[in-house]
């Protein structure tokens, strides 16, 4: 449904939220001007919906209005036009879809700008302020920009007892975020500290203040923003002073790199540390003021012995310089954060820890303890009687019911040596048997401390499900949900944070301690970098937002005064300065005034909307509108445009079109049709019967290959006008074939233009898909990996994580790749695509190299997955995705608007692309294909899987967690089939359609035979039935347990076995579609 408004200059600049008041029934998605404002009941915000999709719940609201507030109004309306589209979903066809609506600006607020700077003509002149024992010089170099930022900022103010002080000041040509021009501060001091701040130009407010009678209104409708970019661990404090300079007004929030979301975070660098002094406080850098000191035993001592020099923090996009750690090897030395209410919220606490030698035992390194039944604990695991090595962490709650709830690496006594085992022996055998005495350190196996090295561990907590994960490395080891049998909730520790060392006579450093108020991904943990990522942030505040009192004494003098204007600047802090040096740099500086603006009703109820109702909605591209609504399918049509660029029209009478070229008169233009001088004629190629119709369009009688085929134009006399010889070029999804608008050749374009004139981006070809040189699957030793293409100057870019290389995502390959083992059950996902300019970039070539694996995995059958990880399997576009919701009586249901959960639903809606491996016993290749994914259940189980601890690998053994799946190969794909004989050579047949991969849901565990033994038997008897064989399962690279792959029975199965082309009307048990889903 679409619907146009018009909106006005103050509506385009409102401030105010713009509010959608809606009933429908069951799901929507809401855009504005082509961008996704809001969605109900349809999944992941950019989630795609296909036109014959359900609505993930039922939810009708009609008689009950919902109110969405699509956010600020600015950032989604233009001025004049605007249109709102909403696609409008049922969860039951059978009921009545409904949807109403009326939008409008909730308050009217405008943004007024006074000040905008983007440095765009910034000329390499600078300033010089340097003031050595009160004795102050500014030095100018260059030309000052008349009326530029140089030339009106006041000079840097510094106090008279700073020893030695420093700034630069830059009109920087080549900096800012777009690498167009910033103004750089560069500070440096030493000795004697003091004040000093960095003033802007004066702010003329006149034409919004009266003087005299400013009030905090004024104040709080001035709003000052601007990006900005610092040396790692730059802090600032933002002022705003009279324009004499003679008050100011603080206490805004800092310039700094730094999140809300922090609630803790303790370094080792607060500018008085020294190598092997005595660490008597570690800063709590959150601003939050949790300082942490010493315990009775004492702190540990600075060491310079860092995981990295600069720390990246994604929560704050910014990085900090990073000096020193904390070594805390003398027995008990660690710190201790006092016990603070904001601490008891869901949570992810996180360090880096580096051990130099064997603990003995259990002992902890990060802990927030109450007693033995009200703790969590991030230890070492490495007990004096047959204990394995391994960091883990550990939780117990006071109401009993988690008692030495542990999490780590899975196995327990038999975790294996790659699972993280931290401790060796002296033979190096990496047994779990030789773990039995505390002295069996050694630097001579295989063990990650016979090379200590800095490792991050983490521990998130999410109170509101209690599910619990601890990371290592930033690889999550395991997930497990807290036990709550009397439903009392998690009960916090009332206890101080201590980090540090807990007895054992080895070497422990630690360092970067962060607590967080809410579980984080991986990819929010804090990292170490190379350099400063190069991040800008954004800096917004009101006036009003600094201190009250502050505030209330600038309003004052500036009445007092008459003044109606202010200097902003940055208030030098300890973290704002170095010896060597810390810059910050400005872009994008703007200071708007805010003020009641255009509000009112953009679309009101019961207005005429544009829509297409029906499962069959358009694709986007040509579609004949008087078609039936059963043939207006979501495909696109096929279409072939003839142009006229003649100064006069011409008559298609007698001519015809063909793509059969022994049969030139296949489909023949009707009498009277002609495309005028400079005209464009649409020819749709879809078969359509056109009886009892009034078409819009012409429809020839064939459809076009979209690999490519014959086709040609005849005129009236039977001679060739127009001839794709050998056949027009395979055809791609998104683009047509045309001629150029600059002439050429035929060429891909991206904007198709039907019926009009060519235009946007036109590519010569497509890249030749890459090729490695080195087949994908089991290798027993390390592989070196080259990757080529045969289209001449192509540039490869490769992934290792599963998801798509792009041109902004992924690595150059420069040279071979050297791929060695990683564990026994873990390998290499590479995917690789090749680009050149002016061409499409290629297909995406895809393996999984796995390096020394398990000799019973490489004897057995394995099925390999490579696919992106969230698009494809989990959160938040997966086959694998639950967001939201709560189990009633172990069923699903949502709560929100934005839960959903695909386990729930059928279809090719919900399938995703994935590449497919399959190898036979002893890693004998079987096929490597692209094809469509699939989670399989019954009905009975979609409602009631969690897939707790996806992320993990192996995969649980619970019938709720461990997925199913069903593959679909298809043209669209790579083929409509794969061939080889999976079952066996004595199958009598070895081409399929359909596979599932069955996690075995009858017999989950040991034995894990009795489906396929019944299915055996079944076929011994002389029936016709469905075999499967036993084969691992790898989803990019990490092995995920045992699976018994078989054929679905489903009509593909049945057209095999009973040879033959025809339809087969598919009955499944307890399945009212017939289990043709």
């Amino acid at each position: 449904m679409r619907h146009t408004f018009e909106v006005s200059a103050g509506q385009a600049a409102s401030l105010a939220d713009l509010i959608l008041t809606t009933e429908f029934d069951d799901g929507i998605i809401v855009l504005i001007n082509g961008n996704e404002a809001v969605r109900c009941n349809l999944g992941a915000p950019g989630m795609f919906i296909y036109s014959d999709q359900l609505a993930f719940n039922e939810d009708a609201t009609e008689g009950n209005p919902t109110v969405l507030n699509l956010g600020r109004a600015s950032d989604l309306l233009v001025e004049g036009e605007n249109t709102i589209a909403v696609q409008v979903v049922n969860r039951d066809p059978d009921s009545p879809l409904f949807f109403d609506g009326a939008l409008r600006i909730d308050a009217g607020i405008s943004l007024i700008n006074i000040v905008s700077k983007d440095f765009s003509s910034a000329n390499g002149s600078s300033i010089t302020h340097t003031n050595s024992g009160g004795l102050i010089s500014n030095i100018t170099t260059g030309t000052l920009r008349s009326g530029g930022w140089l030339d009106q900022s006041p000079s840097v103010r510094s106090g008279s007892n700073w020893t030695d002080f420093k700034v630069g000041v830059l009109s920087d040509p080549g900096a800012g975020e777009n690498g167009d021009g910033a103004i750089t501060y560069t500070l440096s001091g030493r000795g004697t500290e003091d004040e000093a701040t960095l003033l802007f130009p004066p702010v003329d407010m006149s034409a919004h203040w009266i003087p005299g009678a400013i009030t905090a209104l004024n104040l709080n409708e001035t709003r000052i923003s601007f990006l900005y970019q610092g040396s790692p661990g730059t802090v600032f404090d933002f002022v705003a002073e009279s324009g004499d300079g003679l008050i100011s007004a603080s206490g805004f929030p800092v310039v700094a790199a730094s999140s809300d979301e922090t609630l803790g975070y303790w370094r080792f660098d607060d500018g008085v540390a020294s190598n092997g002094a005595v660490v008597l406080v570690a800063k709590d850098s959150s601003s939050n003021g949790f300082n942490a000191i010493p315990t009775s035993r004492g702190g540990g001592t600075y060491s310079n012995d860092v995981p990295g020099t600069i720390i990246f923090d994604p929560l704050a996009n910014a990085a900090r310089s990073n000096q020193f750690s904390m070594d805390v090897s003398a027995s008990n030395r660690r710190l201790a954060v006092p016990n603070k209410s904001a601490f008891n919220t869901s949570f992810t606490i996180e360090m880096f820890v580096k051990i130099n030698g064997e603990p003995a035992g259990y002992h902890t390194f990060l802990r927030r303890n109450a007693g033995s039944n009200s703790r969590w604990q991030i230890d070492f695991d490495h007990g004096n009687a047959g204990a394995f090595g391994r960091m883990r962490s550990r939780l117990d709650t006071p109401d009993g019911d988690n008692a030495n709830f542990v999490l780590g690496p899975t196995g327990g006594s038999s975790v294996p040596a790659e699972r993280r085992i931290w401790v060796d022996t002296d033979s190096g055998n990496g047994l779990v048997s030789s773990y039995n005495d505390p002295s069996d350190w050694s630097r001579d196996g295989n063990g990650l401390n016979d090379r200590p090295e800095w490792h991050h561990v983490a521990l998130s907590l999410d109170e509101n499900t209690g599910v619990v994960k601890f990371y290592f490395d930033y690889e999550l080891m395991q997930t497990r949900a807290l036990v709550d049998n009397d439903e009392s909730g998690y009960v916090h520790p009332s206890s101080a944070i201590e980090f540090g060392k807990f007895g054992g006579n080895y070497g422990v450093l630690i360092d970067e301690i962060r607590y967080t108020g809410r579980p984080l991904d991986q990819d929010e943990f804090l990292r170490v970098v190379d350099n400063d990522l190069g991040a800008w942030a954004t800096y917004e505040i009101d006036l009003a937002n600094g201190d009250v009192d502050e505030q209330t004494a600038l309003i004052n003098y500036l009445n007092s005064n008459n003044l109606t204007a202010f200097t902003p600047g940055l208030r030098v802090r300890e973290e704002s300065y170095s010896e060597a040096g810390r810059t910050i740099s400005l872009d994008s500086f703007q200071v708007d005034y805010t003020q009641g603006g255009a509000s009112g009703d953009l679309v009101k109820n019961n207005q005429i909307w544009r829509y297409q109702a029906g499962i069959g909605e358009p694709s986007g591209g040509v579609f004949e509108p008087a078609a039936p609504v059963e043939e207006m399918r979501a495909e696109f049509v096929d279409w072939i445009e003839l142009s006229n660029n003649g100064a006069s029209g011409v008559d298609l009478t007698g001519w015809s079109l063909s793509d059969n070229e022994t049969d030139l008169r296949k489909w023949s233009f009707p009498p009277g049709t002609t495309i005028p001088a400079g005209g464009y004629l649409l020819v749709l190629a879809d078969d359509l019967d056109t009886a009892g119709i009034s078409p819009v369009y012409l429809h020839a009688n064939f459809k076009l290959d979209a690999g490519g085929e014959y086709l040609a134009l005849v005129d009236d006399s039977g001679v060739l006008q127009t001839e794709f010889a050998g056949g027009f070029p395979r055809q791609l999804d998104f683009y047509s074939l045309g001629l150029p608008p600059g002439g050429g050749g035929y060429a891909y374009l991206s904007e198709p233009s039907p019926g009009a004139a060519n235009g946007g981006p036109a590519y010569a070809g497509v890249v030749e898909k890459p090729d490695f040189d080195t087949p994908s699957g089991f290798h027993a030793r390390s592989v070196t990996l080259g990757i080529t293409t045969s289209t001449p100057g192509a540039t490869i870019r490769y992934t290792t994580d599963g998801t798509e290389p792009t041109l902004k995502n992924g690595i150059d390959y420069v040279a071979p790749l050297s791929l060695s083992q990683i564990n026994s059950r873990t390998g290499h996902s590479i995917r690789a695509r090749a680009f050149l300019d002016g061409a499409i970039p290629s297909k995406i070539k895809s393996g999984s190299f796995l390096v020394g694996q398990n000799s019973n995995i490489t004897k057995a059958p394995a099925m390999l997955f490579t696919a992106d990880t969230e698009r494809s399997f989990t959160k938040p576009y997966g086959v694998l995705s639950i967001d939201g919701g709560r189990y009633v009586d172990k069923k699903w249901e949502a709560v929100e608007k934005s839960d959903y959960n695909m386990a729930l639903e059928r279809g090719r809606a919900f399938e995703r692309p994935a590449f497919i491996e399959f190898y036979a016993a002893n890693s004998t290749r079987g096929f490597r294909e692209d094809a469509g994914l699939r989670m399989a259940a019954s009905n009975y189980s979609r409602p009631r899987m969690t897939f707790n601890g996806i992320e993990n690998s192996p995969w649980s053994t619970s019938s709720r967690d461990k997925p199913s799946f069903n593959l679909y190969f298809r043209d669209e794909y790579e083929d409509s089939s794969v061939t080889f004989p999976i079952f066996g050579e004595d199958y009598p047949v070895d081409t399929f359609e359909q596979l599932r991969p069955r996690a075995g849901k009858n017999d989950i565990n040991n034995p894990y035979i009795k489906d396929e033994v019944m299915r055996r038997l079944f076929i011994d008897m002389g029936n016709v039935g469905s075999r499967g064989v036993f084969n691992s399962l790898y989803l990019n690279g990490e092995w995920k347990g045992f699976y018994n792959t078989c054929e679905r029975l489903r009509e593909p199965f049945f057209q095999s076995h009973y040879p033959g082309s025809g339809q087969w009307d598919i009955r499944q048990a307890g399945n009212p579609d017939g289990g043709l889903a």
